[in-house]
């Protein structure tokens, strides 16, 4: 880390240690993303032995080992992956959820491991804890807030991280085709992703009518903070929000938090349980959200009949 910013240096000093803790998360959170997860988990290892027998550090400590359990299961590393793994969630739970404390482990790791259901809703309710006052900080929509085609159009707004060449737009670009087939649905797209110019993405553009620029309904909130982007959404007028993206890599749950429609939904991308206040209705279907296990989730379930998943492969019947 430069001169004077040694391993020793930073065990030895109360303030760099602290910095250097966060740098080094920092910087192996960093390589990770840019597929470099071996040198990522050596960082990870060095924060590990900064923070080594310190008590009052438990909570950064178990962050650190997550980390690099997420870059272990990348890297396909399973050398004592299971019994190091076992322990983890073991005092995530003892330490951090059971005691009402926001855990380490985020929503998503839950939805592929095993823990009890009721552990996996409190893990989403403490993390979402923090976001649900927001909803103070904007005006409540109204209940019925009028729709530009009139009152019997249903007017929904998509809001996601990935109208881009993503397994997400893969997926939903049948989605707003189908609805725009009816006549009584209008449908907006909210994206705060890149645009790559891909097929995907300009089809998705063009199936609701354009950029909002040139009276479209492809609502364009990459560049606003999260107070502005609620507020665009909140001029919309929307009939339901539906969350695409949930608390997954590029969400903006922020946007959703301030309650920018009267019925707010997750959808797709996460299907668990968000643990918010401000996410009324989870889709489902009965393998992916059993209907028994309802009290696990603070949002009611809608169970689609077979299965929750659209697909959509028109575009590549013929490949």
């Amino acid at each position: 880390l430069g001169e004077g910013w040694g391993m020793d240096d930073i065990r030895a000093d109360e303030r760099k240690r602290e910095l250097g803790v966060m740098i080094l998360n920092n910087w192996g959170q960093a390589l990770g993303q840019v597929g470099r997860v071996k040198e990522a988990v050596e960082m990870f290892r060095l924060v590990l032995s900064v923070l080594e027998d310190r008590e009052e550090e438990w909570d950064e400590v178990l962050v650190t080992k997550l980390h690099i359990w997420r870059a272990s299961k990348v890297a396909c590393d399973w050398e004592d992956f299971g019994l190091e793994f076992d322990r983890l969630i073991s005092n995530v739970l003892i330490t951090q959820v059971y005691k009402g404390k926001e855990a380490a482990l985020l929503p998503f790791d839950t939805l592929g491991i095993e823990i009890p259901p009721p552990a996996r809703r409190e893990v989403a309710v403490l993390h979402a804890s923090r976001l649900s006052k927001l909803s103070e900080t904007v005006p409540e929509p109204s209940p019925l807030p009028p729709g530009s085609a009139g009152d019997s159009a249903l007017h929904m707004g998509y809001i996601c991280y990935d109208f881009n060449d993503h397994p997400t737009a893969h997926l939903a670009e049948g989605l707003f085709l189908h609805h725009n087939r009816t006549g009584r649905v209008e449908v907006d797209a909210l994206n705060y992703g890149k645009d790559d110019g891909s097929d995907y993405r300009v089809n998705i553009v063009e199936l609701v009518g354009g950029k909002e620029e040139v009276g479209g309904r492809f609502i364009e909130l990459t560049q606003q903070s999260d107070s502005i982007a609620s507020q665009s959404v909140l001029s919309r007028n929307l009939h339901v929000l539906i969350d695409m993206q949930g608390f997954t890599l590029g969400g903006r749950p922020e946007i959703t938090a301030r309650r920018v429609a009267p019925v707010q939904v997750n959808y797709l991308i996460f299907p668990g349980t968000s643990g918010a206040n401000f996410v009324d209705y989870v889709v489902g279907d009965a393998y992916v959200t059993p209907p028994e296990d309802q009290s696990s989730y603070t949002e009611m379930l809608a169970l689609m009949p077979d299965c929750y998943q659209i697909n959509y492969y028109d575009r590549h019947v013929g490949e």
